[in-house]
């Protein structure tokens, strides 16, 4: 006879006990947090919304996971994707739900694998491990240390296996991935829930060499082929083509002409540059000279003036200084008016009436005796200098700036010749074929490639032989079990479910990878009939394909079938949100039912640890046997579910008596407490 370990050597993980203590979210009756030990068959955590239902199945779930998560995601199929052991931050989730950020909170957790106890204690903060102990023998408190005592009891390759089996069966959250619908997940699953650990470690092995092996081939080919094509067609061109070469070598010689030509006008175009800087500092220069010596002789032109009529008052003074900018009449610019009025008084005459002066007045030609005429003759000789400067320095600053201009022009000119002729050189030179020692050496290198190319191809042929082996095996270990999985599953499924819903076993065929050889993986499907077809189910290959509740029943059945068939004889649990919101009394009556069996299937070592919200609703109820399942002729006290009236509380854990009271609470707990005990109590009271 077979061995059950070695048919099924996964040891399902079964929580015993917990506590919660110093989390300011669950301070427990007499303050000092929670303590449960979970008894077979079914468990209720029974709240409120907000009173953290679904936080204290967190708190289970990630005492088992530690600090890490495995970065699945469920809107990807599991076979797209590698589990990991990436960094979970729990005092994000747990910390940031209460007001001391859950500094001193633990969580301590007792669990079983078989007849192998493990127990953990973890700081809720930071998940932390403060305590591990494994056959009652205490272990050093490490994270490497824990995955190595899960692996071993568990019988599982990988502490990411383990990971993969909390999230895809034992672990029935309500953003849970299906795992029914993906047949990719169900192949992986099998892979080491039916296999010895060593047996699905080369089988994860040669998967993964197999991915890897045909992504290296296929990225190598493509880059293969291209050489062939170069090497191809440069052996097709023969020896070089002399025509083509000889406009290669012309346009070649023209552009380092243009390159010459362009490396002269550069250098042209800075000493050019050069001298026009230099002309305007000079045209600077000039320009000041020119105005200072200008100033200088109109300062002695005036001083002269004055020292001839030096009892003019002030009106025939600014006359004689206006007279300066023309005539005073008609506004003569030619300078007439000055020249007169500087004649009349060379000669002695009043520049007004042409008149000597009178005895009595001031001569006029009482000259200022510090200022000479040759003063003045030589002021207006400097002035006029610089002014003839001035112009010439314009006159340079203009000649330079459209020499500069030009070759600026020029040297646009020859760059845009330049680029034109550079591309039309590439252009031809791209149409060259290489030379014949580059044609040998990629040969060479294609040669290289090829090699590598059938050596990648042998290493994947050997690891699909190794492969489909370790399948074939997998598949006679599910065919040993689908006949169960399947009878569980109608059984679990009749019971949400109004219409005729099958499972069937349909092994699912498809490759690794885009191009490696297809394997016969495991996989189950459902039939299912509907309202168009009420008598023969159709197969539903999608979620797709059916309702939202239809879809969260048939997943759940499809792990409770599992689950129970795995864990025979060894003990097995499911923890989940119970979907109650999507059934009627009718089938909630059912569905309740049917988890108090489940929970006391396997002998009644198995254990379902569920939520419900304290409704009028037949839920809680149900799944204690308060209710008969409407399927089954005896009574309800010989039910497999009934829980017997003394034992009900036990089987709960109470958050209305054990969780921080929120405002519903507060406000109404006298009729939240008679809904439950109503719930629970009148069944054999």
């Amino acid at each position: 006879m077979t061995n059950p370990d070695e048919q099924r050597p996964v040891k399902l993980p079964v929580i015993y006990s917990f506590a919660i203590e110093g989390y300011q979210l669950f301070p427990g009756e007499d303050g000092r947090g929670i303590r449960h030990d979970v008894s077979d068959g079914v468990t209720i955590i029974v709240g409120l919304n907000g009173l953290g239902k679904t936080t204290l199945l967190n708190a289970l779930y990630r005492c088992l996971t530690g600090p890490v998560q495995s970065g699945l995601m469920t809107l990807f199929n599991l076979g797209s994707q590698k589990p990991g052991l990436l960094d979970y931050r729990a005092a994000d989730y747990f910390g940031n739900r209460v007001e001391d950020g859950a500094r001193e909170a633990t969580i301590e957790l007792s669990v079983r694998f078989g007849g192998d106890e493990l127990r953990i204690r973890r700081n809720l903060r930071t998940l932390n491990l403060t305590h591990l102990e494994c056959r009652g023998i205490a272990q050093e408190p490490h994270e490497q240390a824990y995955r190595e005592r899960v692996i071993e009891l568990a019988n599982l390759p990988r502490f990411e296996d383990f990971l993969v089996l909390l999230h895809y069966v034992v672990f029935v959250f309500e953003d849970r991935p299906k795992l029914i619908w993906d047949p990719s997940a169900q192949a992986e699953l099998f892979r080491f829930v039916v296999n010895p650990a060593s047996a699905a470690t080369q089988y994860r092995t040669a998967f993964d060499r197999i991915a890897s092996l045909d992504s290296e081939r296929r990225n190598l080919r493509v880059q293969a082929n291209r050489l062939r094509k170069q090497v191809d067609k440069a052996r097709a061109a023969g020896a070089t083509n002399r025509t083509l070469q000889a406009r290669v070598d012309m346009l070649t010689t023209d552009v380092e002409g243009v390159k010459k030509a362009m490396d002269e006008v550069s250098a042209a175009l800075v000493a050019a540059d050069g001298r026009r800087r230099q002309a305007r500092e000079n045209l600077l220069r000039d320009e000041h000279e020119a105005r200072r010596a200008q100033e200088d002789h109109l300062t002695l032109e005036q001083r002269y003036l004055r020292s001839i009529y030096p009892s003019a008052g002030e009106v025939a003074s600014q006359v004689l200084v206006n007279a300066q900018e023309g005539c005073l009449i008609c506004g003569d610019r030619t300078g007439a008016a000055i020249e007169r009025v500087l004649s009349q008084v060379a000669v002695g005459r009043c520049p007004f009436c042409n008149q000597e002066p009178p005895a009595d007045e001031p001569s006029v030609g009482g000259h200022d005796t510090t200022l000479a005429p040759a003063d003045l003759e030589r002021a207006s000789g400097d002035a006029r200098t610089w002014t003839l400067k001035l112009m010439a320095s314009r006159d340079e600053v203009r000649k330079l700036g459209v020499e500069h201009g030009e070759l600026s022009e020029q040297l646009n000119e020859l760059l845009s010749q330049f680029n034109k002729m550079g591309q039309a050189l590439s252009g031809m030179r791209r149409q060259l074929p290489p030379d014949e020692d580059r044609v040998k050496a990629m040969a060479r290198q294609l040669d290289v490639m090829t090699d590598e190319l059938e050596g990648l191809k042998h290493d994947q042929t050997l690891f699909e032989g190794q492969l489909e082996s370790l399948v074939a095996d997998t598949r006679k270990h599910v065919d040993e079990l689908k006949d169960g999985i399947a009878d569980r599953f109608n059984t679990y499924a009749g019971a949400f479910l109004q219409e005729e819903c099958s499972l069937v076993y349909d092994p699912q065929e498809r490759p690794i990878g885009q191009e490696g050889k297809s394997f016969s993986f495991p996989s189950f499907h459902v039939d299912m009939t509907s309202a168009l077809s009420p008598e023969v189910g159709r197969t539903r290959s999608s979620a797709e394909q059916v309702s939202e509740s239809q879809k969260e029943f048939i997943d759940l059945a499809f792990r409770m079938a599992l689950i129970e068939t795995l864990g025979s004889g060894a003990g097995a649990m499911i923890v989940l949100e119970t979907p109650e919101a999507s059934l009627d009394r009718v089938f909630a009556v059912k569905a309740g039912a049917m988890f108090g069996q489940f929970a006391r299937s396997s002998g009644g070592s198995s254990r379902l640890i569920a939520t419900s919200n304290v409704t009028d609703g037949p839920m809680i109820g149900a799944m204690l046997g308060v209710h008969s399942d409407p399927d089954d002729p005896r009574p309800v006290e010989e039910q497999p579910q009934f829980v017997p009236p003394v034992e009900r509380q036990r089987h709960m854990v109470n958050l209305l008596r054990l969780a921080a009271a929120n405002a519903a609470l507060r406000r109404y707990r006298e009729t939240y407490e008679e809904t439950l005990e109503e719930a629970i109590g009148y069944a054999g009271d």
